[in-house]
């Protein structure tokens, strides 16, 4: 590789310590909100009483999206960006419409994953749900703050939604095999 393209150490060393704050979000909230959720006690008996739960709960995580969507059209309404077509539009939009994408990505992951996850809990574990939820929008949160200050400062909260994600999608891949293999 060229070296003119590659990163920089001091980049390299943002972007790690960025993961590392999002990873301590991310066991912060995840354990606090698995062990003192008001929904300690929640009782939801059938798979489809938790899919219902979970679906229910995507309202908050779908906020995120649509508030993305606020963003670039704030700036397409109010800059010359209004006019798509513009030389200058695209780079008006860079980083919200980055954003967008970004967040859209990561909410099929986190809803498709935690209606899978949900299939396969027990009865009272779908108070990691609201969890999950909160670990997502408070990424996504965190996210925009970080790009919108400086690209290489949206790593804790890309690792505060990626994290979640990728050990939900880890544990239904494991859930499927283990099914697979216990049916005969």
């Amino acid at each position: 590789m060229d070296a003119k393209l590659k990163s920089s150490k001091a980049d390299q060393a943002t972007i790690k310590s960025g993961a590392l704050k999002g990873a301590v979000v991310v066991c912060v909230v995840a354990l606090s909100g698995y062990f003192f959720s008001p929904f300690r006690d929640l009782r939801l008996p059938s798979a489809a009483d938790r899919v219902l739960f979970t679906l229910k709960w995507q309202s908050l995580s779908i906020l995120t999206l649509l508030w993305a969507f606020r963003q670039v059209e704030r700036i397409r309404f109010t800059t010359i960006a209004i006019d798509p077509t513009h030389p200058q539009a695209d780079a008006l939009v860079d980083v919200p419409r980055r954003y967008l994408q970004n967040t859209l990505e990561q909410l099929i992951i986190s809803i498709f994953g935690q209606v899978i996850l949900s299939i396969h809990l027990t009865n009272q574990a779908p108070r990691v749900i609201p969890v999950l939820v909160c670990l997502f929008v408070l990424g996504r949160i965190m996210f925009w703050i970080g790009y919108s200050r400086d690209p290489l400062k949206r790593a804790p909260g890309f690792f505060t939604t990626f994290a979640p994600n990728l050990v939900m999608s880890f544990l239904n891949v494991g859930f499927l095999f283990w099914e697979l293999f216990n049916l005969s």
